[in-house]
């Protein structure tokens, strides 16, 4: 987790003029027209969230539980802000979310855990290690992919790019790398993730 935004009194992005919530919702319109997924851009007028750090932190709670716990709520919790309009910076956004999502996939998620573990400080010593990986790799924009391996210069995808693009950067560092699995029908992705959008489907399957 990058910790994006630690609070709107520090924060400032040159490169999009941003430094208040309001001018975010602009940013967000523009990756709506880049992706063609849809994105609730008013939250930023409405009710925005004052930081990223809380999310982290509940994600970095999820991940002491297991990788597929973090990877659905971070998913949900993306959903909740992006689709939805709901700040996520609210504690009991992020509770309700983790409820959400136990309910929808019984046994994968503890949420009884995940706000123990967010108010003794496990979540944030997780997050903070996230933090010094940020600084430690000098990066500064998100979404950041580094691909690495062993014995080879790692290199950094920094941005928006398509698909195909991030496919054929995993080829150069793994030429041999396969799928794990993939989408067999809209029915079959949307069962897998729970919800889904049109875009989304639209990209998994062509």
């Amino acid at each position: 987790m990058g910790g994006l935004l630690a609070n709107w009194n520090n924060f400032s992005d040159p490169l999009y003029s941003v430094n208040r919530p309001l001018q975010m919702g602009a940013v967000w319109l523009e990756a709506h027209q880049l992706t063609g997924q849809p994105i609730h851009n008013r939250i930023w007028g409405d009710d925005p969230p004052s930081s990223s750090y809380p999310a982290c932190i509940a994600v970095k709670c999820t991940a002491l539980q297991s990788t597929d716990a973090q990877e659905a709520y971070l998913r949900h919790l993306r959903e909740a802000v992006m689709l939805q309009g709901q700040n996520i910076a609210k504690e009991a956004v992020l509770f309700d979310v983790a409820n959400e999502l136990a309910f929808r996939q019984p046994g994968l998620l503890d949420v009884e855990q995940l706000e123990q573990d967010y108010r003794n400080g496990k979540g944030q010593e997780a997050f903070r290690e996230d933090l010094y990986k940020v600084r430690f790799g000098n990066i500064s924009r998100f979404p950041t992919l580094i691909l690495r391996k062993q014995g080879r210069h790692a290199f950094m995808i920094v941005g928006y790019r398509p698909y195909h693009v991030l496919q054929d950067a995993l080829r150069q560092v793994a030429p041999g790398l396969r799928p794990v699995q993939e989408a067999d029908g809209a029915a079959v992705y949307r069962n897998f993730w729970g919800s889904t959008t049109e875009r989304e489907i639209e990209e998994a399957l062509t």
